[in-house]
């Protein structure tokens, strides 16, 4: 380094060098890069009475693989914004881990399909890098009739989250019923409706516009909800406005209970 580097974002102006001397190195073997390693010496070997390691490393993965140094600039830079050196730096080096064959980048005849900005993968890896991994996430749909089972969550510079991005069509979709009306917000837990007059109530009474979706699955599951045995209705709340809500079915809830259960299971935007 030209000087000592006594903080991560220092390191950035050699990594950047670095970045453009590695370029060169795959367009001559026609790679692309997917992990990196970016490795710096510390100046000491011993702070306030305490051993320090010779180096310190820093690992840097793509979702796929790219020659473009301007993605691994900004990806290293979130990185560094976030690194803390255990002492002063003096030397750095930059390794590639893991390289794949270079198929190149599509660019379309028509100019208008050649959008400017960052690629999509891009933009979530360096976003993920800077609010944390698990506060980006994308969906992983499942083949489940449980509206609560239909989906789950996961980082998206996750493995899987990697294949989802790449993605458009997730192999295990499968097309909703014709007449299914699912609402765009679940909430996390149903939630128990009081009953008055056999109508089940939330802020008021509500009005049954459209159902029953008859649900009956998960039979075999052995958790502790055990199997899903519903009646879904759209309902009308004068002050909450179109709510999803469900009945447990006669067989299901005689079992447990004589009166018929309701609950509130999500909410139309």
């Amino acid at each position: 380094l030209p000087a000592l580097a006594t903080n991560a974002p220092e390191l950035m102006w050699t990594a950047q060098r670095l970045l453009s001397q590695l370029q060169v190195w795959l367009q001559a073997r026609n790679l692309g890069v997917l992990a990196l390693e970016l490795e710096w010496t510390l100046d000491l070997r011993r702070l306030d009475g305490v051993a320090l390691p010779g180096h310190e490393q820093l690992e840097i993965r793509t979702a796929q693989p790219t020659q473009d140094v301007a993605h691994l600039r900004r990806l290293l830079g979130e990185h560094l914004a976030r690194a803390r050196l255990a002492a002063p730096a003096n030397h750095l080096r930059l390794r590639s881990l893991e390289t794949v064959a270079w198929a190149g980048a599509s660019k379309s005849l028509l100019p208008q399909d050649d959008a400017n900005g960052e690629a999509l993968h891009q933009f979530i890896e360096r976003v993920s890098v800077r609010l944390g991994e698990g506060n980006v996430l994308v969906p992983q749909l499942h083949a489940d009739h449980r509206p609560e089972r239909m989906q789950s969550w996961q980082p998206a510079r996750g493995a899987d989250g990697a294949a989802l991005l790449a993605s458009t069509r997730p192999k295990n979709r499968r097309p909703l019923p014709a007449d299914a009306l699912f609402p765009e917000w679940l909430l996390p837990q149903p939630l128990r409706l009081d009953v008055r007059a056999e109508k089940p109530q939330f802020q008021g009474p509500l009005r049954l516009l459209a159902g029953p979706q008859r649900i009956e699955t998960g039979w075999w599951d052995a958790g502790e909800q055990g199997p899903a045995v519903r009646d879904y209705f759209v309902a009308r709340s004068e002050r909450a406005g179109l709510l999803w809500i469900y009945r447990e079915r006669l067989a299901a809830a005689a079992q447990e209970a004589a009166e018929v259960r309701w609950y509130l299971h999500g909410v139309y935007a």
